[in-house]
């Protein structure tokens, strides 16, 4: 992956993995990989729910390099609200909503 913080360059590698017997989707950094994030990992578990549908707990951990906690805290919560909105999108059309740039 490759994004861009107030036109600096980041790049990082992520495994991922999934355990379809417990419906749990989790990642990590690569370390094999030359990443610019200190760390960066997260997790998608699914519930069954009623009516055919499903319940899902989210939880994720990035760190940047060379970067104050407290400027880092100022941007995750809006790149976590913008994430969940983009699957919300993806997951209600059936795969078929992609966010802009993509």
């Amino acid at each position: 992956f490759q994004l861009s913080i107030m036109l600096i360059p980041i790049k990082y590698q992520i495994n991922h993995h999934y355990n379809k017997d417990n419906l749990y989707f989790y990642w990590g950094l690569d370390p094999s990989y030359k990443n610019d994030l200190k760390e960066l990992k997260g997790f998608w578990k699914f519930y069954p729910y009623e009516n055919n549908k499903t319940f899902a707990r989210y939880g994720s951990l990035v760190s940047l390099k060379y970067v104050p906690s407290w400027l880092q805290e100022t941007f995750k919560k809006k790149a976590i609200e913008k994430a969940l909105v983009s699957v919300k999108c993806y997951v209600d059309s059936g795969g078929t909503c992609k966010r802009k740039g993509y």
